[in-house]
């Protein structure tokens, strides 16, 4: 309940919630009109939701039925879909060493933004450490020695999806 504050004795203006007041919860989401939630933590909705933007409304509503005029309110996207990569620059199958090695030339991009890529190169004398994925970014040059390779690149979005199914580019160079 809302009610006039009085200190010493003196009336002062002023609004303050009552500390024993008994509110409702509602929440709305979306566009969706207000219905009762509880007071917990977190807030599940009955349907699965769609990909994209969210808001979530919270009003408390008094015994009188005053609702909160200025509900607390959060937006949130929600995001299952992986980003899908794409070679949009690779080199040709057979490559020749100028020297001892021969430079590979990547570029590629995702399907989405933002998205942090990873790449591995497979092949034989390729260290581990190249062969599992590690942060990379586009355009890439590889120096590589006569030998068979795999060059990989996918992409993990904001929401933590990743590609399960990586641009892949397989080459040889010759000496």
């Amino acid at each position: 309940m809302l009610g006039e504050r009085e200190r010493d004795g003196d009336a002062r203006d002023g609004l303050v919630a009552d500390v024993g007041m008994q509110a409702r919860f509602e929440c709305a989401l979306d566009e969706a009109d207000f219905a009762p939630c509880s007071a917990a933590a977190s807030h599940r909705p009955a349907v699965s939701l769609a990909d994209g933007k969210h808001t979530l409304r919270v009003r408390a509503v008094d015994q009188a039925g005053n609702a909160d005029p200025t509900p607390a309110r959060v937006t949130f996207t929600v995001d299952t879909k992986a980003p899908n990569v794409t070679l949009t620059k690779k080199p040709k199958g057979r490559l020749q060493a100028k020297g001892s090695r021969a430079r590979a030339r990547f570029a590629f991009r995702a399907s989405e933004r933002p998205v942090r890529f990873e790449c591995a190169l497979a092949g034989k004398g390729v260290p581990k450490r190249q062969r599992r994925f590690r942060r990379c970014s586009s355009p890439l040059t590889l120096k590589l020695k006569p030998g068979k390779y795999t060059f990989k690149v996918r992409a993990r979005d904001a929401a933590g999806n990743l590609d399960r199914s990586p641009a892949r580019h397989r080459l040889r160079v010759v000496g």
